[in-house]
């Protein structure tokens, strides 16, 4: 009877704090709702989802608000992750309130990641498409030098978005440095490959008009003239 009177007590003493953290994650539930609302009305009327289409982002059209979407999506739950910070801190879980702890200390750097990555990838694909838009003269190297373009920009900005997540340093920079090595020898193999008949026929039209500029000797009816014997001594 003391055991069952013991734990009774405790949970009625209890009781106060757990309605607390319900009614703080309640509250974290409405305020995240309505950030996650004004956030999908807002964007798209200020381009954002115009913007993300327009650079290929993402391949859904802007009508369907898939980037706004995701932003609010994304707001509505760190705001109810720190609900439940604060829920888990009346309710006395300090192990568990110290974990949500680190991960929100953490999510600025996901973030920022997440930005560097994005920006990289919108230049990679703009100058891609100004290389790609180049004059004629300079088509023989289009197929080229866009993509390997892109794809030095696109590593650039994943190694600093890895770099932002506090991974392993000095796996990213081997791994970097193999990758950059890599799109070097890659484009310049099909460069070399690719420009191979380029490289022949600019040598056969120089070799054809060194041809034709050499001086031609005719005879009198415009045959090739005949060479003589030269002279020698005579033999009787």
């Amino acid at each position: 009877m003391e055991t069952l009177s013991a734990g009774f007590s405790r949970s009625v003493a209890f009781l106060p704090d757990l309605i607390a953290g319900l009614i703080v994650l309640a509250i974290g539930w409405i305020v995240g709702a309505l950030i996650s609302r004004v956030l999908v009305a807002v964007l798209p009327r200020a381009g954002f989802d115009r913007f993300l289409t327009r650079h290929r982002v993402i391949r859904r059209e802007p009508e369907a608000r898939a980037g706004s979407r995701a932003v609010g999506t994304a707001a509505f739950w760190v705001v109810m992750l720190i609900a439940l910070m604060e829920a888990t801190k009346i309710w006395r879980l300090d192990l568990v309130a110290n974990g949500l702890a680190h991960v929100l200390a953490y999510l600025p750097n996901v973030v920022a990641a997440v930005l560097i990555f994005g920006a990289s990838f919108i230049i990679a694909n703009w100058v891609g498409d100004r290389l790609r838009e180049s004059p004629a003269e300079r088509r023989s190297t289009s197929a080229i030098l866009p993509g390997a373009t892109r794809a030095a920009i696109l590593t650039f900005g994943a190694f600093i978005a890895l770099r932002e997540l506090l991974i392993a340093s000095q796996i990213i920079v081997i791994g970097f440095t193999l990758v950059l090595g890599t799109i070097a020898v890659a484009t310049a193999l099909a460069f070399g490959l690719g420009g191979r008949r380029a490289a022949e026929r600019m040598t056969e039209d120089w070799y054809e008009g060194q041809k034709a500029r050499r001086p031609r000797i005719s005879g009198p009816h415009g045959e090739p003239p005949e060479l003589e014997e030269p002279e020698g001594p005579h033999v009787h």
